[in-house]
């Protein structure tokens, strides 16, 4: 009798150390609880949408909008509008007109097209640019 007393014990013990550390795991569903970060801030609601990349062909800063290939998109006090990692504005684009620009938006409840992102100069290339080729050092003859 003993000894089946202890085999449940050593048991439970062995479930409560397996389960353990996936206890707690899960997320605070509680309403109005935000969801938190790893370092207990609240986490930062991320801006999905859709993509879109192509030749800027318009921009109207009185509508605050603007047209890439097909798409007009209107540009809000909440797009992030960048110029090679810095912050740009609306009337920064209009002198791009022709260049190829990147982004995301997405369609709001009235059907229109909300920029969420855009991203002037975007070549498509890497961060910086073209990289430039070092010239070889001549060497002495002296």
């Amino acid at each position: 009798m003993q000894k089946n007393n202890v085999k449940i014990i050593l048991i439970c013990l062995l479930a409560a150390a397996i389960t353990l550390p996936f206890m707690g795991r899960g997320e605070n569903t509680a309403a109005g609880t935000p969801p938190s970060s790893e370092n207990g801030a609240p986490a930062k609601p991320k801006k999905k949408g859709t993509s879109f990349m192509g030749d800027l062909a318009s921009v109207d800063t009185n509508a605050m909008t603007l047209t890439v290939s097909n798409l007009t998109l209107s540009v809000t006090s909440d797009t992030v509008i960048k110029n090679r990692s810095r912050s740009a504005t609306l009337a920064d684009a209009a002198g791009l007109i022709g260049k190829p620009i990147r982004g995301t938006y997405k369609k709001s409840d009235d059907g229109k097209l909300v920029a969420l992102t855009v991203h002037l100069n975007s070549s498509g290339g890497s961060k910086g640019g073209k990289k430039k080729k070092r010239a070889a050092a001549a060497p002495d003859t002296n």
